[in-house]
């Protein structure tokens, strides 16, 4: 069987029937229950003592502690960057360190020639 051939197959099987989008919102609107939503809102009541001294106190303390948690940034930042730096320090002595004793394997150089070397020429 060849699917191309098939006319049944070409055809969209997902059809609405027609005017379903135009009676769909009043379709939808007549199901709702009717209720006043207006009656139920309600205002919120916040107390003379909320308004003026609660609520600043709470800024005063959330602005105290976001100040607080930024200068703890801070001052981990820096301490991770003191520790950097000496890291670097020590492996720049290693370095060095390195080199010298690759530069003395290379020309044959031993710790007794330093020796003399630095024993002769004072």
């Amino acid at each position: 069987m060849n699917l191309e051939e098939n006319t049944d197959l070409k055809k969209n099987p997902f059809k609405l029937p027609d005017g379903y989008w135009d009676d769909l919102k009043k379709e939808i609107m007549a199901s709702l229950p009717d209720i006043d939503y207006q009656a139920n809102l309600t205002t919120p009541r916040h107390s003379f003592l909320y308004n003026k001294h609660i609520r600043p106190a709470l800024y005063l303390a959330a602005a105290f502690c976001g100040i607080l948690f930024t200068i703890g940034i801070y001052q981990r930042q820096q301490h991770l960057n003191k520790a950097q730096q000496l890291q670097a320090r020590n492996i720049s002595v290693l370095e060095s360190d390195k080199m010298l004793n690759d530069f003395c394997d290379y020309a044959r150089i031993d710790q007794n020639d330093i020796y003399t070397y630095l024993s002769e020429n004072k």
